[in-house]
């Protein structure tokens, strides 16, 4: 059996992520004058990073009959300084380990057989448990970049409650799927605020976010 799925892309919500990003930055220049990057240490002193957020998802696994456009979902991230100073000695950095779970879920059409000839409402829930390596670089007082390389478990779950299967083509019938793999992610983003809270924004596979981060 050969399902199909056709989702119209969330162009809105892109270009929310777009101007969330782009503010970020604008908010960043006139602050540049504070610069700490070549401070060594001179970032918050905090034992644990809580990261609630919103999220966009980028196009899921294609299985065939999973999703083929974006989801929208939530997730909380928990990040653990490791390397007070980080790796680069000079510079104001520390290293974290990060940790969570993410949710996505997609709603969208599928189809089968010859001519699309059976039509049906079809979800898509998507369950990440991201662990990274999150490298921080603190540029002023109210501003921070990271990359978060590191692996995830992805738990996929399709279903067609209304879908068609066998043993005749146009018998109605629950169609569920699922899937758990180990999946490779990366991330780019940035904070600003202060030592205690911070507006934070990411980029990346598979998912953007906007959230915020609470420094305890």
């Amino acid at each position: 059996m050969t399902h199909l799925s056709r989702v119209p892309l969330c162009g809105r919500w892109r270009v929310a992520l777009a101007s969330g990003a782009a503010l970020t930055f604008a908010l960043a220049v006139p602050i540049c004058a504070e610069a700490q990057i070549k401070q060594p240490g001179a970032h918050p002193d905090y034992s644990v990073e809580l990261e609630p957020h919103a999220t966009l998802w980028w196009q899921d696994h294609d299985l065939g009959y999973g999703d083929h456009g974006t989801g929208l979902g939530l997730g909380l991230r928990a990040s653990i300084p490791l390397v007070d100073n980080g790796f680069v000695k000079t510079i104001n950095n520390n290293v974290a380990l990060g940790f969570g779970f993410d949710w996505g879920h997609y709603s969208h059409n599928c189809w089968w057989g010859r001519n699309r000839a059976f039509y049906g409402d079809c979800t898509n829930n998507v369950y990440w448990f991201p662990v990274v390596m999150q490298w921080n670089f603190f540029i002023t007082k109210a501003f921070s970049v990271f990359g978060e390389p590191g692996l995830a478990i992805r738990h996929y779950r399709w279903s067609w409650p209304t879908g068609y299967c066998g043993p005749t083509p146009n018998t109605p019938c629950d169609d569920t799927y699922t899937d758990t793999t180990l999946d490779p992610v990366f991330f780019m983003g940035g904070r600003v605020g202060n030592d205690k809270v911070t507006f934070t924004f990411r980029v990346g596979w598979p998912y953007a976010s906007l959230g915020a981060s609470f420094f305890l």
